[in-house]
């Protein structure tokens, strides 16, 4: 059953589903801050549901290792169930249709200060993943992200798949990095502090953590990974579902 309830200043979303990429801002120590004191990473996404027959659209940011977490998982459409603090507060408001990816502006007064409304914040603190969108699922065996039998247990497929979100898993952002994960990163205004500085390699975007072919293989027939024979013969299955993160 899917909806939004509410306790006290808890909202729990349950099977809400992801709308759209999030938005990653790196770990920074602001313009004119402590150096001793940055601001610790966050991700924003929007998150979909159906209340009472009408769709709605959430608002939810995550911080610190949640914030990860998120960048790395919430491919748009993926169901999710959130458990969030809701609190209100002053915040500034974005001018609209900005480019994805670079340093937010606000509206200003005529003082050139940002103008400050009240706001409702949700902030994430704990999180269950459910099943990918099929769309999602159908894109990434079409790039070559995802093995076309990844969901067929006992499958080469299935074992390379786990595999790889282990490998997704572990990604941790990188200060070259313009996405982390399904995340469109956004340059902070100020110094990012990256927890890892190591060169640019593969593992940007997930790509090069592992190439597929690029559709299913037809039941009976070989299963060829990379113009590798994998000894399988593919089972008679569809791509759909959801792997348990």
């Amino acid at each position: 059953m899917s909806g939004a309830s509410t306790s006290l200043n808890t909202v729990t979303f349950v099977a809400a589903r992801v709308a759209g990429a999030p938005t990653y801002t790196p770990q920074h120590v602001p313009v004119g801050g402590d150096v001793n004191k940055p601001n610790r990473a966050m991700c924003t996404f929007k998150v979909f549901q159906n209340i009472n027959g009408k769709p709605s659209k959430f608002a939810i940011t995550a911080f610190g290792k949640m914030a990860d977490v998120i960048a790395r998982s919430a491919a748009t459409g993926k169901e999710l169930t959130l458990f969030c603090e809701c609190h209100s507060y002053q915040g500034k408001i974005p001018v609209p249709n900005q480019a994805p990816g670079g340093a937010l502006n606000f509206i200003t007064g005529q003082d050139g200060q940002a103008i400050l409304v009240e706001k409702t914040g949700f902030i994430l603190r704990r999180i269950h993943f459910g099943a990918d969108s099929d769309k999602t699922v159908q894109t990434e065996i079409q790039n070559g992200q995802r093995p076309a039998l990844w969901n067929v247990a006992g499958h080469a497929d299935n074992l390379a798949w786990k595999t790889v979100c282990q490998q997704r898993n572990a990604i941790e952002y990188r200060a070259d990095m313009t996405n982390f994960g399904y995340a469109i990163v956004r340059t902070p205004n100020g110094q990012i502090v990256a927890s890892n500085t190591a060169p640019a390699a593969t593992t940007a975007g997930f790509q090069g953590t592992a190439q597929y072919a690029t559709g299913p293989t037809a039941p009976g027939t070989p299963v060829v990974v990379n113009g590798a024979n994998m000894g399988y013969q593919a089972p008679a299955a569809a791509p759909g579902g959801g792997f348990a993160m």
